[in-house]
C-alpha cells in the first residue's frame, strides 16, 4: 500500500467518526454492512504486518474486532487504537 493509501478499514472508521451523528444510525450501519464483512474465524493482516483471526465483532465497532494472533494473543482492537485492519487476507466462507 502506497503511503498516501488508507485501507478499507480505516476509511470506514474515519468516515464513522466524521459523520457520526448526522445520519441515521440504521442507514449507516446498513452501508458499512456492506463494506465489513468481517466474519468470525477470518484471517486479517493488521497495520503492524502480523495476521491475526477474528474472533468478535461488535456492532457498533465493526471495524474493530477481537481478534487472536498465532501465538494466542487476544487483542481488542477498540482498546489497541495503535492498531487497525489493513485489509482481509483469508476469507472464511459461512
Amino acid at each position: 500500500m502506497s503511503q498516501g493509501a488508507k485501507s478499507t478499514f480505516k476509511v470506514v472508521e474515519i468516515i464513522q467518526q466524521d459523520l457520526l451523528g448526522k445520519f441515521d444510525l440504521s442507514i449507516m450501519n446498513a452501508l458499512f454492512s456492506l463494506v465489513m464483512d468481517l466474519a468470525p474465524e477470518t484471517v486479517v493482516t493488521l497495520s503492524d504486518g502480523r495476521e491475526a483471526k477474528v474472533l468478535f465483532v461488535q456492532q457498533m465497532h465493526r471495524t474493530r474486532p477481537l481478534v487472536q494472533l498465532h501465538n494466542g494473543e487476544v487483542i481488542d482492537l477498540v482498546k489497541r487504537r495503535d492498531l487497525s485492519i489493513e485489509n482481509i487476507a483469508k476469507q472464511i466462507k459461512i
